[in-house]
């Protein structure tokens, strides 16, 4: 090989090596590029997503003052409660929808609590009654008998708020309750009861006296 030709050979080669290189600085260039476009690209659909957002009514984040929460029909909002639950709110950033969504939801459960308590409460009046109907003592085949002396009972010395107590609560149904009338009516029967406080001339009796026989006058 002359020296012209090895001459030739090196100075290709150096042509390819120095092409090679700028091959890749050239790609390297463009995938810096690609990248910077790509970077440029998420941040504008960011902030078009936001004004979008925007646009359709929807912010991000809790608003100044939450507008009133609509709650199911039927529902009374207390006040206080509702101003600790807006606060609440907005100290973890709910949105108006948000909070919105949660209220109806506290609403629905609290709602649900209060069915259950009144069905349990149903449910144990129910089963005084069933106790009362069932009791040897007052019940069975005596039960009437026996429930047919208590409105005279009510009429000397109850009122109309106690009858109304009774009503509302059940409590009218208890064994015990109606036990404790039936003792009464049947003292009234057999004595006739002064709602005072000492014995008459004639023999009456207060009904202190009739139930508590063994008390000191």
């Amino acid at each position: 090989m002359t020296e012209q030709t090895q001459q030739t050979q090196t100075t290709d080669a150096t042509t390819a090596t120095s092409t090679v290189d700028s091959a890749a600085t050239t790609a390297t260039s463009q995938t810096t590029t690609g990248t910077d476009a790509a970077v440029t690209d998420t941040g504008t659909n960011t902030e078009s997503n936001q004004t979008a957002a925007e646009a359709d009514g929807t912010k991000t984040g809790a608003p100044e003052d939450y507008a009133d929460f609509e709650l199911p029909e039927g529902a009374l909002p207390d006040p206080e409660l509702m101003t600790e639950y807006k606060k609440a709110a907005k100290e973890i950033g709910l949105t108006q929808e948000q909070a919105q969504n949660l209220a109806q939801m506290g609403a629905k459960m609290a709602e649900k609590i209060t069915a259950q308590a009144m069905a349990a409460h149903e449910q144990r009046v129910a089963n005084w009654e069933a106790e009362t109907k069932a009791d040897p003592e007052i019940g069975g085949e005596q039960l009437q008998a026996n429930l047919s002396v208590i409105p005279p009972v009510l009429k000397a010395f109850g009122s109309e708020n106690l009858v109304n107590f009774m009503n509302e609560t059940g409590i009218g149904n208890h064994p015990e309750f109606v036990k404790f009338f039936v003792k009464v009516g049947k003292a009234m029967s057999e004595d006739t009861l002064l709602p005072g406080g000492s014995t008459t001339p004639g023999g009456q009796k207060t009904l202190a006296q009739t139930l508590y026989p063994n008390m000191n006058p």
